[in-house]
């Protein structure tokens, strides 16, 4: 059994047009991927159905993590470079089990401050946690499965850190 369908190019919409053009211009360093990757997930929370459930504080913190990836990689010309390529220091994160006590008890810390966080609805633990069960819908059971949680997994970092700076 085959499946065909026409495949028609559409113009990317004004809003989405415009988030490209301005990161691009207050940053003209940033690589495209980062800039594209974090106009996308502003594009998307702002135009879909479940997104009425996330506050504008939600999305606006989540865009700041995004940022925070984008800033955290400099591109260098034009060309792509693998981290460990151009200098880069890879991330480092321990299996949990690996642990010292002393490292869990600050994840837990991490954690237990996202919680009571509640500058968010419900809080900003909470969030993160809404943000993969919606945004993940086209991940699961996909080929951007690793990808994703990939990048989710920065965002998540990104988050812990915000609570603790020194990990």
């Amino acid at each position: 059994m085959t499946i065909e369908c026409d495949v028609k190019p559409q113009p990317l919409p004004k809003q989405l047009k415009l988030c490209l053009k301005d990161r691009f211009a207050s940053d003209p360093s940033a690589r495209e991927e980062d800039v594209s990757t974090s106009c996308m997930l502003e594009f998307m929370w702002l135009n879909k159905d479940y997104c009425e459930e996330a506050s504008p504080g939600t999305v606006e913190w989540l865009s700041s993590l995004v940022r925070k990836i984008a800033s955290s990689s400099v591109r260098k010309g034009s060309t792509r470079h693998k981290r460990q390529a151009s200098g880069g220091t890879p991330r480092r994160r321990k299996e949990y089990r690996m642990l010292s006590d002393n490292e869990r008890r600050e994840y837990h810390d991490a954690i237990n401050q996202l919680k009571n966080d509640r500058s968010l609805t419900p809080n900003r633990y909470d969030a993160l946690v809404r943000y993969h069960q919606v945004a993940s819908r086209g991940a699961h059971g996909g080929p951007a499965f690793l990808a994703w949680h990939r990048y989710f997994l920065v965002l998540y970092e990104l988050a812990l850190q915000e609570k603790n700076p020194e990990r």
